[in-house]
């Protein structure tokens, strides 16, 4: 069994944690990226785990080489690693689940994001018999939230698709969710009725840092009909509340879900697009093997009510319009 706890020469999750986060990004600093740790952090995270282990060095050490190689040792701790923090992660979420309060969901959602889903918990989904259910909303990073929900933290989490689905969760489609730019009220004058995406070529953009929204308007400015736009990313942040408040003060334009346009600031305006990214696909994640309770059930229900409504609200009419799956 692996104890979490400090003490000199035990073996500790987060170590076997950033030694696979090494393992997986090639280096020390492509981990750093990843992880958020310094590079100090995880180089000691790495001789902590191999004096823990009595181990010789895990990686090859060779000076220059900017790939970190596994020697033979490396490879069968890291095959191990895996099996035991796999381990760990399906014992906590037993247990999470086994103690979680009847008539309680834990609720998980990309950080920026609750704004749009507050309406669920503000209207008073209904448990059995009229109980009331309580809930339990974490806002997480992107990269924390399907951990979340596998590690048991959460018993649903409310996000968008990406490309591969881990294999013990399941992903349940709510609907897409369409594009639109929006700009200063100050700057509306300089735009047309309609943008293309050679209108944005020139000028000063604010987009997320990272997550698929950014991954589809990269490649949407990348595969531009007349040719590769090369856009100005003049500031980036962590969320779309965050972005849009950077649109409102001035700083450049945004490119932001329909759904966002029922949340807008005065001193932003709606700039539909004649073409758009690819669309995002906003839905729920459970882990598999789980059957969601009533009260799960409901939320999930009360979720497809929600889309459908924030859907219409947030449609400008422009092409591929935001539409939900629940509605056709």
């Amino acid at each position: 069994m692996i104890y979490n706890v400090c003490m000199s020469c035990a073996l500790r999750r987060k170590d076997l944690e950033t030694f696979l986060a090494v393992v997986e990004a090639g280096s020390v600093q492509g981990a750093a990226r990843r992880t958020g740790l310094s590079r100090t952090t995880i180089q000691r995270r790495l001789a902590e785990l191999e004096q823990a282990l009595g181990a010789p060095p895990l990686f090859e050490r060779r000076p220059g080489r900017r790939r970190q190689l596994l020697t033979a040792e490396g490879h069968e701790v890291a095959r191990r690693a895996r099996i035991l923090l796999e381990h760990w992660r399906r014992s906590t979420t037993a247990l999470r689940d086994a103690v979680a309060r009847p008539g309680r969901v834990r609720v998980g959602t990309l950080a920026g994001s609750f704004d749009l889903l507050v309406d669920l918990f503000a209207g008073g989904v209904g448990g059995p018999e009229g109980a009331e259910l309580r809930y339990t909303v974490r806002e997480l990073p992107e990269d924390r939230l399907l951990s979340a929900l596998a590690a048991g933290a959460v018993d649903l989490a409310f996000g968008t698709r990406r490309s591969e689905t881990p294999a013990h969760l399941r992903f349940e489609r709510l609907g897409s969710l369409g594009w639109a730019a929006i700009v200063p009220a100050g700057w509306v004058a300089r735009f047309p009725p309609v943008l293309d995406v050679d209108d944005l070529a020139d000028i000063p953009l604010v987009v997320l840092t990272s997550g698929p929204a950014r991954a589809h308007v990269d490649r949407w400015f990348a595969s531009a009909p007349g040719g590769p736009v090369v856009p100005t990313y003049a500031f980036e942040t962590g969320s779309t509340p965050r972005l849009v408040e950077m649109v409102a003060r001035g700083l450049g334009v945004g490119l932001v879900s329909r759904f966002r346009l029922s949340f807008l600031p005065e001193r932003v305006a709606v700039r539909p697009l004649r073409t758009e990214p690819a669309p995002l696909v906003a839905g729920i994640y459970r882990r598999a093997g789980a059957p969601p309770s009533p009260a799960v059930r409901r939320l999930v229900q009360a979720a497809r009510r929600r889309f459908v409504a924030l859907a219409d609200e947030g449609d400008t009419g422009a092409p591929a319009a935001c539409r939900s799956d629940a509605s056709r």
